[in-house]
């Protein structure tokens, strides 16, 4: 992503946290369970991965020139549940949907990250980004952290979102590992238990990334 400078004067912006973390791990509920005390803004890159393949007509090309049309709706958009069927079994396949996406999202954010910097109000932005580790960290993001949960719990939490044991093992396998994810970080945050347990850990960082932005 394009830096996002701070102009001489400029006043102290939000605190900018990348958050990442496995499969099933918990990185959403961390976000959401942070948005809902007030003064954060929570930016998804999945979520713009899903703008930029429903909407954007180059990324849109650049998938049907490298991965051919079968992979397309009637809508003319690419399904991404195949899509994601292709990629997740070929790293080289995978690695190529990544180049033509990530420069996109990293875009995306950044001209976000722009406009938030310059509203009232906002003390912390989490940037939610599954593939940090892979991409490495942008020297604007202030802090890192990882969540994390033992492949068992999230084993079980993807089953009761539908995926098969086969499709379980695929997704753990294209991501980067505990121990990558966790030379990144700046914090480890364990979620192997409820989500009262997250939401109280989550209380306990906002209250103190808001003392360090006053």
């Amino acid at each position: 992503m394009p830096d996002v400078p701070h102009r001489e004067g400029q006043a102290r912006g939000p605190l900018v946290v990348g958050v990442t973390g496995g499969i099933a791990a918990g990185k959403s509920s961390f976000c959401r369970a942070m948005v809902a005390l007030g003064g954060v803004v929570h930016l998804d890159a999945d979520a713009f991965v899903h703008r930029l393949l429903a909407e954007d007509s180059a990324v849109q090309r650049a998938v049907r020139e490298r991965f051919g049309g079968d992979l397309f709706g009637p809508d003319g958009r690419p399904d991404r549940t195949a899509l994601a069927a292709r990629v997740f079994g070929d790293a080289r396949a995978r690695a190529e949907l990544e180049s033509i996406l990530h420069p996109a999202v990293r875009a995306l954010l950044a001209e976000r990250l722009e406009r938030l910097r310059r509203q009232e109000g906002i003390a912390i932005v989490l940037l939610e980004i599954p593939l940090l580790a892979e991409t490495g960290r942008p020297p604007w993001v202030d802090r890192v952290v990882t969540i994390e949960a033992p492949e068992s719990v999230r084993r079980a939490r993807l089953a009761e979102k539908g995926f098969s044991q086969a499709e379980a093992s695929r997704r753990l396998r294209a991501q980067a590992s505990r121990a990558e994810r966790a030379a990144l970080a700046d914090e480890v945050i364990q979620n192997a238990t409820s989500l009262a347990a997250l939401q109280a850990v989550a209380r306990a960082r906002w209250r103190a990334w808001r003392k360090r932005q006053e």
